[in-house]
Parts: C-alpha cells; structure tokens; sequence
C-alpha cells in the first residue's frame, strides 16, 4: 500500500470516527441539558467538542451553542451566577439533590435511549425472524443454483425432522458432513425432496472489525471454496482449520460474485466467552456464518421492536461491564481495551461495510458511553462520580468537603490519563 493510499484510509477512519462520534456526543449533551431545563436549572454553554469555539449562537434562554474545534467530547455548562431576567432558573448547586442526580444521568440515559430507538428502528423495517424453518430469500452461493422459494418450509434434512430454526442450527453443528444434502420441503400442498448445500456453508455473514478477515478484505458474501487447497463445504470447517493452524498463514480461496479471490491470513488468539462465564482464548479469523437462507420475517409492532432494542441494548451493557470486570481480575487480555485511533479505524470499518453497519456501530458505541458514564467510581470526573457524591449526600444530607471532591478529582483525572495511554498503546500494538 503506497503512501498517498494510507493517507487516504487514515483519512476515512477520521471522518467515520466524527460522524459516529459527533450523533453520540450531541445526545449525551442533549440528555445532560433536557434534564436540566426539565428540573428549572439553568444552562450557560451547551459544546460539541472541546478547545477554540468555532460556530456558535445564543438562544432566549440565554443559553450559547457551539460548535467547537475538538470533536472528542462535549459539555453542559451550567450558569454560576444569575441576572435578574433569570430568576425563574435555578444554579445547580442550589438545586434540590434529586434535581440534581437528574441532571446528571440524563446524559447516560439519553445515550442508552439512542441505542434502543435504533435497534428498535432497525428492526422495524428488517423485522424479525418468526423461528419457524421458513425461507425467506436464498442467499447468494456458486453454482449450481439450488429450486427453494420463498415460503418453502424446511420438514428434514438427510431425513432428520427439523422443528424450529434452532433444530438446523443444532444439525450444522453435529450432523455429518455428507456428499449430499437433501431437504424435505412443504410448498403448498406439496411435498418436494430438494438438493442444497450444508445448511450453514462456508459463507462469510459478518466480517468482525479490526479482525483478521477485516485486515485482508474479507466481505460479507464471500464464499470460502477452499483453505490451504482442502474444499470445505460447512461453516465449521472452516474455524477447524484456523483452530488447528497454530496461527501460521492459511490461504483461503473465495467466490465473490461470480469471480475467485485468493486471500493469505492467519487467525488470532480472541478471548471468547466461554460456559462457566469466563473467557477462553480461541484462534479465530474474525467472520460469522449462518444458514444458507434468510429465514422469513415478521414485522413486530412497535412495543415489541423496542423490547427487542432494550434486550440488544442491555446486552452490550452487560458484556461491556463484565469485560471490565474480567479485566480486571486478569481473565480478559489487556489488548481488548482501544483507544481513539483504535476506535476511529473500526468506525472507518463499520462505515465500508455499509449503512445498516455504519448505524448500528453508532448505537453500540452508544450504549457503552452511557453504561461507561454512570460507572459509580467515586471520582467527578464522568458522570458516574458526580452521582456517587450526590447519593451519599441524599442519603446523609452531608455534603463530601470540597477538599475530598478535589483530591477525588486529581486520581480519578491520572486514571483517565493512564486508561486512555494504555489505550492507545494497545491502538499501535495490540493486533
């Protein structure tokens, strides 16, 4: 790759780190200052982005926007002292402490918010898998091509009964791999017997960023024909020979609409979750498989695309509360902890891998400012901290002693400091 050609990626992964950065940051600001208007306290500067302020504008609140010159953050600034036409606000610290522990979460939880109405949009509009083995569209593979329409549902495979989607992927998993696969199809009132591939063949569905795959161009739609000359026709196969590759270069043969891509890469240790709840370090390339078909979708009605948001929602703040945890204790790799550059190339990713991508790394990054904003570490200098102060004060009607919150404040900032360093030292060599 030539000079000008990195310069231009590094380019890329700058603009989709702002893109992604800037919808976060606006509504975690935005929580901060609704909150705010919401319990009558009043709001001097409302900044996207830190340093030399470069647009700004001055609302009847009195209230100044701005659009400032470091797009790595943002700030509330609350009014310190009030004039006349102003006392129908409130200072913040005069605030009741309720208004003020409101105040405060309302910038994680707009950023939590954001993650569900996304999810929730997203599936609205692709809807749902029902679980019954139904196709809905046949994915794109080689030829020959394979007689399954849509509706078709899926009764045996090689004349095993399958009850539910779950019950194939339970057969990809342990079936024998067998020269033929015969579906048994409903279609109407019609019972067919249809040739097809292995119900989860060696067919890229996801390309994980900042992965392997990812750093060799990998796409979503790839079909894997072969690996070191071996044919694989399952999915599983594959992950058997990066698993028993010692982590040495495997080359991989690939179908890409019609045409054959030869692609050299080896797996890396990735620490995957395993059984007990910890973690276990498994060599992997970084793609995910699925069925060879589209399972057909339901619409869901809006409660149910936003419990559906919710559920993906709390399952990223679970792992990204756990993985710290993990770390911690020293059973998760160091490595998995990135930085701004780290986080700016898997934007730059997510972006080339299409919108639908694009948006939904905006709403996972979403979820984890907002968990990672009300961690309740006694140190002011996130959200979580000031939260933790104000507990203890609803709590005892004790105000902590301003030397306490300053002292609080110096470790919490060396903290920050040494996270974001180790972060970017892992951004330049973890792989």
């Amino acid at each position: 790759m030539g000079i000008a050609s990195e310069l231009f990626t590094v380019a890329g992964y700058l603009v989709a780190f702002v893109v992604v950065i800037f919808p976060v940051i606006c509504v975690h600001e935005l929580g901060h200052y609704l909150a705010a208007r919401w319990c009558g306290i009043g709001v001097e500067v409302f900044s996207i982005g830190f340093g030399p302020t470069l647009v700004s504008a001055r609302d009847r609140r009195r209230t100044e926007w701005r659009i400032s010159a470091i797009p790595l953050g943002g700030y509330v600034r609350f009014r310190e002292d009030l004039a006349a036409a102003d006392r129908s606000v409130a200072l913040f610290e005069d605030a009741p402490v309720r208004h003020r522990i409101a105040t405060v979460a309302g910038g994680p939880v707009a950023n939590m918010i954001l993650s569900i109405v996304v999810f929730a949009i997203i599936v609205l509009f692709e809807g749902l898998a029902s679980g019954d083995p139904v196709v809905g569209k046949v994915k794109q593979l080689p030829p020959p091509g394979y007689s399954f329409l849509q509706g078709d549902r899926i009764m045996a495979i090689n004349g095993e009964p399958m009850e539910d989607l779950y019950s194939i992927y339970l057969y990809s998993a342990n079936a024998e791999l067998s020269a033929e696969t015969i579906y048994e199809v409903i279609r109407g009132e019609d019972t067919l017997y249809l040739p097809g591939p292995f119900p989860m063949p060696a067919r890229v569905e996801t390309v994980h960023l900042m992965s392997a795959a990812s750093n060799a161009g990998l796409k979503a739609g790839d079909v894997i024909l072969a690996v070191d000359g071996n044919p694989v026709g399952a999915f599983r196969e594959v992950r058997e020979f990066v698993a028993g590759s010692d982590g040495r270069p495997l080359q991989f043969e690939l179908w890409r609409d019609g045409e054959i891509i030869l692609a050299s890469l080896a797996g890396r240790e990735v620490d995957v979750p395993s059984a007990d709840g910890g973690f276990s370090r498994q060599l992997l390339i970084g793609v995910g498989g699925s069925l060879f078909f589209e399972p057909l979708k339901e619409t869901p009605g809006p409660i149910d695309a936003l419990l559906f948001g919710t559920e993906r929602t709390w399952r990223i703040i679970y792992g990204t509360v756990d993985g710290i945890v993990q770390m911690v204790i020293g059973q998760l790799d160091a490595c998995n902890l990135r930085g701004p550059v780290g986080i700016a190339r898997a934007s730059g990713e997510a972006a080339s891998q299409g919108v639908d991508n694009f948006i939904l790394w905006i709403a996972f990054l979403s979820a984890i400012v907002g968990i990672l904003n009300l961690l309740p570490l006694p140190f002011p200098v996130l959200d979580g901290g000031h939260l933790v102060y104000y507990a203890f004060e609803a709590a005892t009607g004790i105000v902590p002693p301003e030397r306490v919150k300053l002292l609080a404040t110096k470790i919490g900032v060396v903290l920050v400091v040494a996270l974001l360093a180790l972060g970017l030292f892992n951004d330049f060599f973890c792989p």
